[in-house]
């Protein structure tokens, strides 16, 4: 089990494209910093692990933005001025991944992602260097937000250029800025950023981060990092992916389980609720009744757990675990829910034994 091969690219893609299916305005945004960024890097000619590194942190880049408010600044480009707001989703984000040994360069890029270049003031934050990565990043994430989805992306690149160029120094680093003016003549990095929804457009990358051999350790670690980017988002789910695990482990070892299954178990109960992430912090924590549509939204977030799980044949005894604990807890959940939905009035009283017996239960 843990001596077959599992790509980095593939589990932060996943992750990644979970966390931006929150809002259609979303979707891709974080693959397509990511491949930005590393266009960025490859042409400056970087050595590959830090052409690596820029990549997986274009993909994570927005891990710390919570709500849909949070997210939508982050694509404004004037945005980029307001860097004491958006320096809290970056802080957030790198204290998230940090933990993670491999994802300690990717969480320091993370970091500083908003700071501007400042003619040159941006080389550091409050007396820590800023590593070039990160204004790599910053440069990256907001040629992305300046793609208008409606218009033809070629169209597009001249008008892209002269408006970076015009914040040279003030936003971004100059020899960034030539960098980049040197790949925007290039047709095919503008069609691969609209394309990076095919498989086609990765399957000429898979060799980018090549494949990881997973140990019982590594696998555990990473899984634990991505549980805390699901349960952050919300004040009621802080801790309720490692709850779940740590009950699956220990029922787990009460029915004779095998040591080796008890960690499966362990990494299938961080997993189960990974379709979370497509569900807005505003309907998590919204105090009021749902409408039909929020309603919805909650009931398809198994659906991505699903697909996003069902990508990695070599877990496939995890992802089997993680989705029939999500299943069942669902169907429960949602025969609750309907039943209080179709009720005229609920006593505060029953509607709190309602919820603690949804958090004991999903």
């Amino acid at each position: 089990m843990y001596q077959k091969k599992i790509s980095i690219l593939d589990i932060v893609g996943c992750l990644s494209t979970a966390m931006d299916l929150v809002s259609p305005d979303m979707v891709h945004h974080q693959r397509r910093v990511g491949y930005i960024a590393h266009r960025f890097a490859h042409e400056a000619g970087w050595p590959e692990n830090e052409q690596n590194n820029v990549l997986v942190a274009g993909f994570l880049h927005d891990c710390g933005a919570l709500s849909l408010e949070e997210r939508f600044m982050t694509m404004c480009f004037e945005g980029s001025l307001q860097t004491a707001s958006l320096h809290l989703h970056a802080e957030a984000g790198y204290r998230l991944l940090r933990k993670f040994s491999p994802f300690s360069e990717v969480a320091s890029y993370i970091r500083f992602h908003h700071l501007p270049w400042a003619n040159g003031a941006g080389k550091e934050f409050n007396g820590q260097p800023v590593p070039i990565g990160a204004h790599i990043l910053h440069l990256a994430d907001r040629v992305e937000i300046l793609i208008d989805a409606k218009g033809h992306i070629l169209q597009q690149a001249k008008s892209i250029v002269e408006k970076i160029d015009q914040v040279s120094g003030k936003l971004f680093a100059p020899v960034l800025v030539e960098v980049f003016k040197s790949l925007a003549g290039k047709e095919s990095f503008w069609l691969d950023i609209k394309a990076l929804s095919c498989a086609s457009v990765w399957s000429g990358h898979s060799g980018l981060l090549g494949s990881i051999r997973i140990d019982t350790e590594v696998l555990r670690e990473l899984t634990t990092i991505i549980s805390r980017i699901i349960d952050f988002r919300s004040r009621f789910t802080a801790t309720h992916s490692s709850g779940v695990s740590a009950c699956a482990v220990m029922l787990a070892n009460v029915l004779g389980m095998s040591a080796s299954e008890q960690i499966m178990m362990q990494i299938a109960g961080y997993f189960h609720d990974l379709g979370k992430l497509a569900v807005p912090k505003e309907i998590l924590e919204k105090p009021s009744s749902l409408t039909e549509q929020e309603f919805y939204v909650i009931k398809a977030h198994p659906y991505y757990t699903k697909n996003i799980l069902n990508k990695f044949k070599e877990l496939s005894t995890i992802s089997t675990w993680a989705l029939a604990a999500r299943e069942c807890a669902w169907r429960r959940k949602i025969s609750r829910m309907t039943a209080v939905r179709s009720m005229t009035s609920v006593s505060p009283h029953a509607f709190a034994r309602l919820r603690a017996c949804d958090g004991v239960s999903s």
